[in-house]
């Protein structure tokens, strides 16, 4: 049909159509100069993934190329990856649980352990400012918020979670040990700041890491904990660990100043992995983890970080990832073990 006069034919959209893997490889040569050929580099890319994995690998953290030239580079930093999750995954775990458990235990001894009677007796930082102050309405925000987030918790699980049931059905308050089965270690963090000085005071105290100078008001448990926070969650959604990209806030010169006092290591900042490395070491010593355990962990770090640097083969991408401090970091922290 004539197009009539005075109007202009709409234009059609292009469609753009998705790469094969095999005009994937081409781009990559083509575009990003890197030496990529044969089945197994294919499989490797399909196994990685091109944008979860090779561009995350080529692409530093702030968007800037790595100046690899070989395709093995890609993979030495995919098998890196992999290998630093494996490791941290397991110590992740033991020191999440580890303050969990004590956190419960400080909450609910010679108390009632409802979240009602939680949030009145033991969650009441609020109550040590004055009223109306601008850090009172801080804390009392911060308090009002975990509050919807738990009650948010409860209606969320309830038809999934047979112990929220039970307790639901009974009419009964839902007890703290409950509720933290349901927190993600972002929900714990947020509990840990809520909590009253004496109360963190008396958790920092049983876990062996209160320091009365440095750390007056007890929060550098909390603090430690956002931090690993965002470590742990890259691990858990398997996304990118090796160059600390998951990092969501600054850390506080206060609470790194600190740690790097306690265990003699300089330069401590977060801006590599080993310093994560030093932060689950901390806690393990402290909450004493057999020291054989403890080196095994350093070791096993020590073990996956040669053999990145034998299969990365430059000392320049070596450097830029893990820092030229990593050697003398690692001697400290044994020494501090």
């Amino acid at each position: 049909m004539a197009v009539q006069k005075g109007k202009r034919a709409k234009k059609q959209k292009t469609t753009r159509k998705g790469k094969t893997t095999n005009a994937l490889m081409r781009h990559i040569r083509t575009s990003h100069h890197l030496k990529v050929n044969g089945s197994t580099s294919k499989k490797m890319l399909l196994d990685m993934g091109y944008f979860h994995g090779y561009k995350a690998y080529r692409i530093t953290y702030d968007n800037h190329d790595r100046g690899l030239s070989r395709f093995e580079q890609i993979e030495a930093i995919h098998d890196f990856d992999n290998s630093l999750k494996a490791i941290l995954y397991p110590i992740m775990m033991k020191v999440e649980t580890a303050l969990k458990n004590r956190t419960i235990a400080i909450i609910v001894k010679d108390s009632d352990p409802s979240i009602d009677a939680v949030f009145n007796n033991s969650l009441a930082r609020y109550g040590e400012k004055s009223i109306g102050s601008s850090e009172y309405r801080k804390q009392m925000t911060a308090h009002l918020r975990m509050k919807k987030r738990v009650d948010g918790l409860i209606a969320e699980r309830y038809s999934t979670t047979p112990m929220i049931q039970h307790y639901v059905h009974k009419g009964e308050t839902v007890p703290i040990w409950a509720i933290f089965e349901l927190f993600t270690m972002g929900d714990f963090g947020q509990f840990l700041n809520v909590m009253s000085k004496t109360k963190r005071t008396e958790l920092a105290t049983e876990v062996g890491v209160y320091d009365p100078h440095s750390d007056t008001d007890a929060t550098f448990i909390a603090r430690h904990v956002f931090i690993l926070k965002d470590l742990r969650n890259a691990i858990a959604h398997n996304s990118v660990v090796f160059d600390c990209r998951f990092k969501s806030m600054s850390s506080r010169n206060t609470v790194t100043d600190q740690l790097a006092n306690k265990t003699r290591i300089k330069n401590i900042n977060f801006r590599t992995i080993t310093d994560y490395i030093v932060l689950l070491v901390y806690y393990l010593k402290f909450l004493k983890t057999p020291k054989g355990k403890i080196t095994r962990f350093i070791k096993d770090f020590e073990l996956v970080v040669q053999k990145f640097k034998k299969d990365i083969d430059s000392d320049r991408v070596f450097n830029q990832i893990l820092s030229t401090e990593i050697n003398s970091k690692l001697s400290a922290l044994k020494d501090f073990i």
